[in-house]
């Protein structure tokens, strides 16, 4: 096929374990690369001088940061998915084009899945109007649902140009800094966020030799061109709890449409984001009933319902979230499914065993260890949990970062008064 042929539809059939490719030859590899480039230094000069008040401050190490490892990192996927030099299956098949459109790295990826969805949503929109979006190509959601319409939006107000996800890949390197240098101070918050960017290059990787056993930049980078949903998920869920410990009663209804958005992406934030709204509410209503505020709450549960009245209503089936989920959270089906090795192996590692260090340390404050609690036990059941655990991962090194400072402090406290 010549490059300007005019080309409707391609159709192709996979015969058996055979693999059906399309590859699509260019001598301009270089000229791209120079485009990815060039958009990535417009995009920090861009972030450089907006003011995110509160959840960016300018910062020129936490910056300078996020910029050398992101190019790297993209230097780094360019090369595998363009030469692949491992003959690795992922890479074989990935075309790295994060600036024209999305990116399938295996035929089993989520975004596949995603992305099958998006295009049900667009063309059910011809024939069923806004009824289709509400839809979300589903009767009944069988994995998340809140990310199919961010790509809807995405796909709305830029083709099949990712910008928005590229937004989220510089935005998690801040909203991770911001969280704990409110919660602890700026300078382990450069330390995290340095090993954050810079793990997979570091002695760390001998450490942890699994690049997923570890939430790191690169694996942030990764699960974007593969088009999941973590990414997302996590900032809208940090960026809720930092205001969350900032000053809930200020930012009340912001913090509870950043963990309602979390949710819809990523289910298992649920339990986590209900005890840590029931606390609020219980404190607020302990001397006196406000009716205002039992109204406010009572609307934000209301929320929650919502894919549930999705599954009533378009698959007619009780089913809370997804249908995935209560698969795995459904009592016959853990009776029937899982003996005492599997338990063996959950509670015998050593994310359980430094998760229950952390219960019994002192300085370490309740909410962190009920965020590691619900988080745990959320996705307890799931077979793969890597990437389910990334929140869980950075509140777990948060909460010893906070046991060291406070142990540091005090050394420092006790030389001077010995002085």
């Amino acid at each position: 096929i010549n490059i300007n042929d005019p080309v409707s539809r391609i159709i192709g059939l996979q015969l058996g374990e055979n693999e059906l490719s399309i590859e699509v030859k260019s001598a301009g590899n270089y000229q791209k690369l120079l485009n990815y480039i060039l958009i990535l230094i417009f995009l920090f000069i861009l972030f450089n001088h907006i003011d995110f008040q509160s959840l960016y401050k300018k910062n020129l190490f936490l910056n300078s940061s996020v910029a050398i490892s992101t190019i790297l990192f993209f230097l780094l996927i360019y090369y595998l998915s363009e030469y692949n030099p491992t003959n690795g299956y992922s890479f074989k098949i990935a075309q790295f084009n994060p600036l024209k459109s999305y990116y399938l790295m295996a035929q089993n990826m989520d975004g596949r899945a995603y992305l099958e969805v998006l295009y049900e949503i667009y063309n059910s929109y011809i024939n069923k109007g806004f009824l289709a979006i509400v839809e979300g190509g589903n009767q009944i959601f069988w994995f998340n649902p809140g990310f199919r319409y961010f790509l809807v939006l995405e796909k709305f107000l830029f083709g099949d140009y990712a910008y928005l996800q590229l937004l989220i890949i510089l935005l998690l390197p801040k909203i991770i800094y911001n969280y704990i240098e409110f919660k602890i101070n700026r300078k382990l918050s450069n330390i995290l966020i340095f090993l954050f960017l810079f793990y997979p290059f570091l002695i760390l990787k001998f450490i942890f030799p699994n690049i997923h056993v570890f939430l790191n930049y690169y694996q942030v980078i990764l699960h974007t061109f593969w088009g999941m949903s973590e990414p997302l998920a996590l900032s809208l869920m940090l960026s809720g709890l930092y205001y969350y410990f900032s000053n809930y009663k200020k930012y009340y209804f912001l913090i509870n449409i950043l963990f309602f958005l979390a949710v819809l992406c990523k289910p298992h934030y649920l339990i986590t984001v209900f005890i840590l709204i029931l606390i609020k509410f219980f404190s607020e209503f302990e001397h006196s009933v406000k009716i205002k505020s039992f109204i406010n709450y009572l609307l934000v549960s209301i929320l929650y319902f919502l894919p549930l009245a999705h599954n009533l209503y378009f698959g007619n089936k009780f089913i809370f979230i997804t249908e995935y989920g209560q698969s795995y959270f459904n009592f016959n089906y853990i009776l029937n499914n899982y003996d005492i090795t599997f338990y063996f192996d959950r509670f015998i590692n050593w994310k359980f065993f430094a998760m229950c260090l952390v219960l019994v340390l002192p300085k370490i404050n309740i909410f962190n260890k009920i965020i590691l609690i619900t988080q745990y036990f959320s996705i307890f059941y799931f077979p793969e949990r890597n990437r389910y655990e990334w929140l869980f991962i950075l509140i777990l090194f948060e909460s010893y970062l906070i046991y060291l400072a406070n142990i540091f402090n005090k050394s420092i406290k006790n030389f001077k008064s010995v002085q």
